[in-house]
């Protein structure tokens, strides 16, 4: 659709003669001889002198066939105005009065069929506006004052059915509107000056509630709600400034609530529910301005508890449990400020304790010890900062100590193996991860070690004949374990060497009781390790 400009040619020519009839005066050509622009005038007398006057224009497409035409009154269209393709089918027709378009104007397709018709007074659009499909149906009706719509506004489509209806005010939307598709109304909405504002409902394509609610300048406000065919009510959502406010419910497409809770201006506040599909809870939480603050409690069938955590800020803090489903204790941590920090400890599903220890900064810290059962532990382990920094103590069974690890930021230092009957089995020297010396002996207590090239060992005896002292030698520095035993035979002292730095010494105070053990001794990353047992860490 077009806005038609019609220019007007206004002239004055003094004639010699006078004349009533109108004349005729071709104004301009194309460049292949047919006519572009006449003028109808008629020679009127002013004073003394003839003028002529232009009464009508008309003007030509290059193929011949008519343009336009329009007529002219005191040198301003007015009256009639016809105009056509360059087919010869009609274009548009109207009046002007005094120069503007007036009353009502209509447009036609190149198809020949109508298009749209638009009332106008003072050259702008006031009145009824019609748009129509090419079948001949209206498309959209508006009314416009002062070329704004103003009024009533009517969408349909191809076959005649409503679409849409609503109301304007100055150009922007006001008032109750209405949409339809296939007849089926999907939605209502209210405006006011353009805002959106009172009830809000959507249908589905069985003509049902979907959605029902409410704005207050252009913001959801109050209480929405959202329906489904196979349970209705399928939310419930409490709305203020467009932000979540009140009361908020969801349920499952079985109809069972699925989660029940609070929101003050977009963040949740005071407890909330969880449900399963069979109505039993799963989970409480309480929130407080939008955080987790307070117990948190999720549960296996709705009343045993899973699972017990404290919260402050959204973050764990103090104490958090979980529980087997006999309702018998699972675990226990400690958290300070979202990490675990403090004791821990875990237990079978029996009440047997398999493991407790310590989190500094959310990394295991200090000892930790692991248990077969209420009698026998499995093993200890001492941690710095998440690596484990000492002794690591691996029993069996039966309580015999079958491997010590001695660690230092993770990394083996020495690793001593032993036999079921206490004796030794292996000992592994490491540097960077790598063994760098090993000993091994028969299970009856026979070394077997095949010494490595360049190493050689230096040995003495009490006068009884039994061992007192040995050590391996690289070059002349002490290389691999050094041994000092009683008059019996009863072990007092091990020290572990790496090309002449000493890197553990052990102690015993009796056969088979470790003392005090020491990594790096004499230099600043001295870890000095107490006398721990089985019996002691029980």
């Amino acid at each position: 659709m077009l806005t038609k400009v019609v220019n007007t040619i206004i002239l004055s020519f003094t004639l010699s003669l006078f004349c009533c009839a109108p004349k005729t005066q071709i104004l301009d050509i194309y460049d292949n001889g047919k006519k572009k622009l006449i003028r109808e005038y008629k020679v009127t007398k002013n004073g003394v002198r003839p003028d002529s006057v232009t009464t009508k224009l008309l003007k030509y497409h290059r193929n011949g066939m008519r343009f336009y035409f329009q007529d002219i009154l005191g040198g301003d269209p007015n009256g009639n105005y016809r105009s056509w393709f360059d087919s010869g089918r009609k274009y548009a027709k109207g009046n002007y009065i005094n120069g503007q378009l007036a009353g009502k104007w209509t447009w036609y397709g190149n198809d020949g069929l109508l298009d749209s018709v638009r009332s106008f007074h003072q050259d702008v659009l006031n009145g009824v506006y019609i748009n129509y499909f090419n079948n001949g149906k209206p498309q959209l009706i508006i009314d416009y004052v002062d070329n704004k719509k103003d009024g009533s506004y009517k969408e349909y489509n191809r076959i005649g059915q409503k679409v849409s209806i609503g109301q304007y005010r100055k150009n922007i939307p006001h008032g109750r509107w209405i949409w339809w598709n296939n007849k089926l109304k999907t939605r209502e909405l209210n405006y006011n000056n353009g805002l959106k504002n009172g009830t809000m409902e959507v249908f589905n394509n069985k003509g049902k509630i979907k959605i029902k609610g409410s704005y207050f300048e252009d913001q959801k406000d109050g209480i929405w709600k959202w329906y489904s065919e196979q349970k209705g009510l399928d939310s419930l959502i409490s709305y203020m400034e467009n932000n979540y406010n009140g009361e908020y419910k969801v349920w499952y497409n079985n109809g069972e609530l699925f989660v029940s809770g609070h929101y003050a201006l977009g963040k949740r506040i005071g407890e909330w529910k969880w449900f399963n599909r069979e109505k039993k809870r799963d989970s409480t939480k309480v929130y407080n301005d939008g955080q987790l603050n307070g117990l948190t409690t999720i549960y296996y069938d709705g009343k045993k508890e899973y699972k017990l955590m404290d919260y402050i800020n959204d973050k764990l803090h103090g104490e958090m449990k979980t529980f087997y489903n006999n309702g018998k204790m699972q675990s226990l941590l400690t958290f300070e400020d979202g990490r675990r920090s403090g004791a821990y400890k875990y237990w079978d599903d029996n009440g047997i304790k398999e493991e407790e220890g310590f989190y500094l900064n959310d990394k295991l810290h200090g000892l930790v010890s692991r248990w077969y059962d209420e009698q026998q532990m499995s093993s200890i382990a001492m941690f710095a900062d998440g690596n484990l920094q000492g002794l690591m103590r691996i029993f069996s069974p039966t309580g015999s100590i079958m491997k010590e690890g001695y660690y230092y930021n993770g990394n083996p230092i020495t690793i001593f193996e032993y036999y079921e009957n206490g004796r030794f089995k292996r000992i592994n020297i490491y540097r960077e991860n790598e063994i760098i010396n090993e000993k091994l002996w028969a299970e009856s207590g026979v070394n077997i070690t095949n010494n490595a090239l360049g190493l050689r060992t230096k040995s003495n005896v009490h006068i009884n004949g039994n061992p007192k002292y040995e050590c391996t030698f690289m070059n002349n520095d002490k290389h691999g374990v050094e041994w000092y035993w009683g008059e019996y035979f009863d072990l007092q002292s091990l020290n572990v060497y790496d090309q002449g730095e000493l890197v553990l010494t052990r102690t015993w105070t009796s056969i088979g009781q470790p003392n005090i053990d020491v990594l790096f001794p004499g230099e600043n990353r001295e870890v000095i390790i107490g006398p721990y047992s089985s019996a002691d860490l029980d």
